[in-house]
């Protein structure tokens, strides 16, 4: 099939999207590894790949399940990252598509990522019955941490709603021996929310799964598990004792990583808007600082373990710059393909991208 100026547009900010959200800014090359790992399976764009499945899918009022929420050793405390990227896609996909998102986490975190949302514009629901009458509302539902239950609260959840995808971001999952790790290889299987059963018996039911994360330790990435069981430390091997590595066992249909999980889902609200038009979708430099100021205001700590609005360890200036790059990434080029259709159709002339 012969390229055409779309598609040649639509790759370019595909590009541009994921160079941006990879930046590797600790430079110690781990998000490279995985980005190549999953750009082997995507063979174009990773984060605009997982977007457009996503976008296909949703329709207005279709349920979309997440889950996120990272409580990790000693502090006790939910991190940012992966919980305010959460917030920022269900922002985006809310004003796109009108969904009816719900969020599961620890039951510790739904009263921080309630106030989260609605610092960012989203009405805080606790409970599916309340989000089904009420736009621009999420419902936020806390998952017990011992297993037996938490699969008695999942199987319970999808016999009254079956969501039409479910998205796992930076949420912890289980490895082969059933172990669950952060990224240092400590053991934090008391700390987390026992969420894999409702990401695999979706799977098991056809249901689209999407997944975020910046490791391998995070629900979906055995997607990605021979590259991460080989090149990313404690991968195959960790320093807890069960020796099965921080590899999680669960896959997912679609993932998008990225330098931090937050930045993947700054990456969606990006894909999003080029695919819709509609740039306002991608958070503001203004919304970025509200959202995570507010997430340290609610006991939401960086993964350093400082209490301040940072990305795993990055500042916040640089994340709201982040955002504003992506916005401008994507309303740049959606301007310029009319203004610049000659040199457009010169370029695809040559044949370069054919391939």
């Amino acid at each position: 099939m012969t390229m055409t100026r779309k598609d040649l547009l639509e790759l370019s900010i595909g590009e541009n999207i994921d160079r941006l959200i990879t930046l590797d800014m600790r430079g110690c090359g781990i998000p490279r590894i995985l980005y190549a790992g999953a750009r082997e399976q995507t063979k174009e764009p990773v984060c605009l790949h997982g977007t457009k499945a996503l976008y296909s899918l949703l329709r207005e009022d279709d349920y979309l399940f997440f889950m996120t929420g990272f409580v990790f050793e000693p502090y006790g405390k939910g991190e940012l990252d992966g919980l305010t990227g959460t917030v920022m896609i269900t922002r985006a996909l809310l004003m796109a598509c009108k969904i009816k998102p719900v969020i599961f986490c620890e039951e510790k975190l739904t009263s921080a990522v309630r106030n989260v949302l609605q610092s960012a514009g989203i009405n805080a629901c606790g409970s599916i019955e309340e989000i089904e009458t009420l736009p621009n509302s999420a419902a936020v539902i806390g998952i017990s941490l011992e297993p037996a239950e938490a699969a008695q609260q999942c199987k319970v959840m999808l016999e009254r709603t079956i969501p039409k995808a479910v998205f796992a971001i930076e949420k912890p999952g289980k490895n082969v021996h059933g172990v669950y790790h952060q990224g240092t290889g400590t053991d934090v299987s008391r700390l987390c929310a026992k969420l894999d059963s409702l990401f695999t018996i979706c799977q098991e039911r056809g249901i689209p799964t999407f997944a975020i994360g910046d490791l391998g330790n995070e629900i979906g990435l055995g997607k990605i598990g021979e590259t991460i069981r080989a090149y990313i430390p404690q991968g195959d091997h960790c320093i807890c004792g069960c020796d099965g590595g921080l590899c999680v066992a669960t896959s997912a249909d679609h993932l998008i990583v990225a330098t931090t999980s937050d930045w993947a889902c700054y990456g969606v609200t990006a894909a999003l808007a080029a695919i819709t038009g509609k740039p306002d979708l991608i958070p503001t430099a203004a919304i970025e600082k509200r959202v995570c100021e507010c997430a340290n205001d609610n006991d939401l700590i960086d993964g350093s373990g400082r209490v301040i609005p940072s990305i795993d360890g990055i500042a916040l200036d640089f994340n709201m710059m982040l955002v504003e790059m992506l916005r401008q990434v994507v309303t740049y080029p959606l301007q310029a393909i009319d203004l610049h259709s000659a040199t457009y159709d010169a370029v695809l002339k040559k044949g370069f991208f054919e391939s």
